[in-house]
């Protein structure tokens, strides 16, 4: 069973970007179903290989659109998704390293960034464009 199943509460009502982010709700199941088969920490590094370059593609086109649109916080977006790439990143570099519970911390850290990330910054620029006529 699915840890993250996608609904209209996470939408930012642009097509684009909700398929996007469909894509990380994936990653973040196929951990969890990893880790219930007790096989966490063999998927962990695949998976956190294909989020750090889904999410940097991601990020680069989520970027140009707010860019393109004029959004008002893009530095607040930048700012996050560069420390979300820092963060996959160190915990690739400590799972590589035979850290302990680095699948339990990644799962943690991904559930995290879906629901303070993607329910509330990424939401924002959806209502702000919304509302500024833009979608």
């Amino acid at each position: 069973m699915p840890l993250f199943t996608w609904g209209p509460q996470y939408s930012v009502q642009i097509l684009e970007m909700d398929n996007q982010h469909k894509k990380l709700f994936d990653y973040i199941n196929e951990l969890n179903e990893a880790m219930m088969e007790g096989k966490g920490n063999a998927a962990l590094s695949g998976i956190l290989g294909k989020l750090e370059g889904y999410t940097r593609e991601h990020f680069k086109s989520e970027e140009e659109l707010l860019k393109k649109q004029g959004y008002p916080d893009l530095e607040r977006q930048v700012h996050e998704h560069k420390n979300f790439v820092e963060k996959v990143s160190q915990m690739r570099q400590d799972q590589e390293a035979g850290k302990m519970m680095v699948s339990l911390k990644t799962l943690s850290f991904l559930r995290e960034w879906l629901q303070n990330h993607i329910m509330k910054q990424d939401r924002n620029y959806g209502n702000w464009m919304k509302e500024n006529g833009l979608i």
